[in-house]
């Protein structure tokens, strides 16, 4: 049975199945932030984007405190009872004043506020393209832990998102102008609290996610000069988002009746934009492995780039526009 893995931070915790997953987040132990590894995908999704939780997890608005994944129960010794009411009344007194004083000095909701979709941005909340680091992180040169280290992220500073690398980096910068990047499992956008936002703003840090694959399939291939028994691998690209994508690129598993690997290959959709909310009918690719011997396979995809204008394609990466 799947099991769906959670990240918070440093720590981990694993719900055995979706119904257990969907519990927790009834009961308010989830996180909308929570990185978790979607068993089915192979890849790690924010909590908020679970179809299966994210419309219960939206519904808060705000980032929930930590919570203890087990709590205890412990009875009540019929011993102590008469001197545990008498010890409630006083705790009672003492709990009525206490929340008297945080009642007249409670902090300005506004000031606290993580994000405001009516005011991005007021008070230091933060606005729909800005990202909040939840753990102690490190700003990398490239996207990968070997490159070098440019700058320390404190737990709750706040980040400029540019863009995504393929491998679930963020191409970010930081306040004082250094740019670098950072896994998106240290950082939550703003936009993600603003569903209307989210649906300008996810495509383009996310590209990959709205481009589906749609009727795959591997025969012989029917080119002339091509070996006997020779493998093509025909496929149709849907683009589910609002705006042009182009730089699609396919990751292609050709297996065996044991289901390992034949071969695997990257595959660029070079030269060729799909239309936003369209389709587009791909070459097809040409594997020189034989047919007959490779009954299974796998295909997905694995990088791809959103631009706004359709008129002209973006230079080097993709990055959303200023506010």
């Amino acid at each position: 049975m799947a099991q769906w893995r959670i990240t918070r931070g440093e720590e981990q915790f694993v719900a055995a199945n979706m119904e257990e997953l969907k519990a927790w987040a009834d009961g308010g132990k989830i996180r909308p932030d929570d990185v978790v590894l979607h068993p089915q995908l192979g890849r790690h999704m924010y909590a908020v984007e679970l179809d299966e939780i994210g419309p219960t997890l939206a519904k808060q608005g705000h980032l929930l405190e930590d919570d203890e994944f087990e709590v205890k129960k412990r009875g009540v010794s019929p011993k102590v009872y008469n001197a545990a009411v008498g010890f409630t009344i006083l705790m009672f007194l003492a709990v009525l004043a206490g929340m008297t004083w945080a009642y007249m000095n409670r902090p300005d909701p506004d000031a606290t506020t993580i994000y405001d979709p009516k005011q991005p941005g007021i008070h230091g909340s933060l606005k729909a393209q800005e990202a909040l680091v939840t753990a102690n992180a490190r700003l990398h040169a490239e996207s990968s832990a070997d490159s070098p280290e440019v700058a320390e992220l404190p737990e709750g500073r706040k980040v400029v998102l540019k863009a995504k690398t393929f491998n679930d980096w963020y191409k970010v910068e930081t306040a004082d102008g250094q740019e670098g990047y950072i896994p998106i499992v240290d950082v939550v956008p703003g936009y993600f609290f603003d569903p209307k936002k989210r649906q300008e703003l996810d495509p383009i840090f996310n590209p990959d996610r709205y481009i589906k694959l749609l009727n795959y399939a591997w025969e012989p291939s029917p080119e002339r000069g091509a070996k006997k028994d020779d493998t093509i691998f025909t496929f149709t690209v849907e683009n589910t988002s609002r705006y042009p994508m182009d730089s699609v690129v396919l990751l292609i598993t050709m297996l065996d009746d044991k289901d390992e690997i034949v071969e695997e290959r990257r595959v660029s959709i070079e030269d060729s934009v799909v239309p936003a909310r369209d389709v587009l009918y791909s070459e097809p690719i040409p594997f020189e492995v034989n047919w007959k011997e490779v009954p299974n396979a796998r295909a997905r995809v694995i990088e791809a780039r959103a631009f706004l204008d359709t008129d002209k394609k973006p230079d080097e990466g993709t990055e959303a526009p200023e506010e």
